[in-house]
């Protein structure tokens, strides 16, 4: 008989990384649109924080597992998990080449240069000066000393700057608000190109400001990726919905499951925000200066140069609905078929939105996996619940 050891598998999560990795290699291909390749290093980067906060987190929840039931099992969390740091270092690596000797050169020669604060010129540190004042209610810097650092708390997947100093036993966090004032800033100027820089380096170039009693000696970036699984009971007691809602809750201050670092960062800086953070070496990640190439989606293309882009792909009208205003009528005479994503989805919006209206509906029911964050479906069924129709959503909060 066959034991779970003797079957010759690669496990899921393994083949989970080649798949990123050919994302990946879209980003590599020089036959594909600059601004597309920009897009696949965000696909790479977005896809690699989820599986962490998923796959990676799920893996360390294995270690809990009785070992005499893990062996049973063939189970191996552990040795999972450091194949997989070593396949995401060696695709970091690649990763990085690629943003920095193809995409960048690339940029720099449509005229769009990328201005990193060690280059600001007079021009852009006052202009950097006077765009960080404007945001600076957003930016809140605090000081944390080394013996009560376990105070210190890193959002899920926001960026944030460590500050050193020099002599002291204590060290600075300033947040890099994304959220509210976007990634990238475009510079004004008189020089021929286009100048663009990360809000980053504006907040970088304003940290001796925030921190005027204190000398800087460094200054690193670091990203907290939180585990986001849901952990619910399979008991039958209670409320689903109930467990749902409070697991969702725990996800922006899940367990940390990595921590990705300036790999310039001295080795004794590493272990004091190790130590902090209540990290094990495992848990440490190593790479570039900046983090979060997500961002890149709204990279700016300041040229409005189309052979950036992919050709855009117009939609297939359909040939009844595009001109029907009651798509009951149309419906109640014979069944249509609309095909995604060849044709717009509006149809479906327009469908929802007309339901809601509609004297005759009475009750709605859907599932929904992901919606946009202004989505005009959860509007149609809101209206719907306000014209006093019943509406049921089953939402996949646990795709996996």
């Amino acid at each position: 008989m066959l034991k779970p050891g003797d079957i010759k598998l690669r496990h899921r999560d393994l083949n989970w990384l080649s798949f990123n990795d050919r994302v990946l290699q879209e980003a590599q291909d020089p036959s594909t649109p600059l601004y597309e390749r920009l897009k696949f290093l965000a696909i790479f980067s977005m896809n690699l924080d989820e599986y962490f906060r998923v796959r990676v987190s799920q893996l360390r929840q294995m270690k809990r597992v009785r070992k005499r039931l893990r062996k049973k099992l063939a189970l191996k969390p552990n040795q999972t998990v450091k194949e997989i740091l070593e396949i995401v270092k060696e695709q970091q690596e690649k990763f990085g080449t690629v943003y920095r000797e193809e995409i960048i050169p690339e940029l720099e020669k449509k005229g769009i240069f990328l201005v990193h604060r060690e280059d600001f010129d007079e021009v852009q540190e006052d202009f950097a000066s006077r765009y960080f004042h404007k945001i600076a209610s957003c930016v809140k810097p605090q000081v944390v000393a080394y013996e009560k650092g376990q105070d210190l708390f890193l959002e899920n997947n926001l960026l944030y700057l460590l500050v050193t100093f020099k002599d002291e036993d204590n060290f600075g966090i300033v947040n890099v608000p994304v959220e509210e004032c976007g990634r990238f800033i475009n510079f004004t100027s008189k020089t021929p190109g286009s100048k663009i820089t990360f809000l980053d380096d504006v907040i970088i170039a304003q940290v001796p400001e925030l921190f005027a009693d204190h000398e800087v000696e460094g200054i690193y970036e670091l990203k907290l990726s939180r585990d986001a699984e849901l952990y619910i009971d399979d008991d039958v007691d209670g409320l689903l919905a109930e467990k749902i809602y409070e697991s969702l809750k725990q996800r922006t201050d899940g367990q940390p499951t990595r921590l990705l670092y300036d790999a310039e960062m001295p080795k004794a800086d590493q272990k004091i925000l190790r130590k902090t953070l209540g990290l094990g070496k495992i848990d440490m990640m190593p790479g570039g200066k900046y983090h979060n190439f997500s961002d890149f989606f709204d990279f700016p293309d300041p040229t409005n140069n189309p052979d950036l882009h992919f050709e855009p792909l117009p939609p297939i009208k359909h040939k009844v609905l595009e001109r029907s205003n009651d798509y009951f009528k149309e419906i109640s005479s014979k069944d249509i078929a609309v095909h995604f994503p060849y044709m717009p989805f509006d149809y479906v919006e327009r469908f929802l939105q007309q339901a809601a209206k509609d004297e005759h509906v009475r009750e709605i029911k859907m599932s929904i996996y992901r919606i946009a964050d202004e989505s005009k479906v959860t509007s149609a069924l809101l209206s719907a619940l306000e014209n006093g129709k019943k509406v049921t959503v089953f939402i996949e909060a646990k795709a996996r």
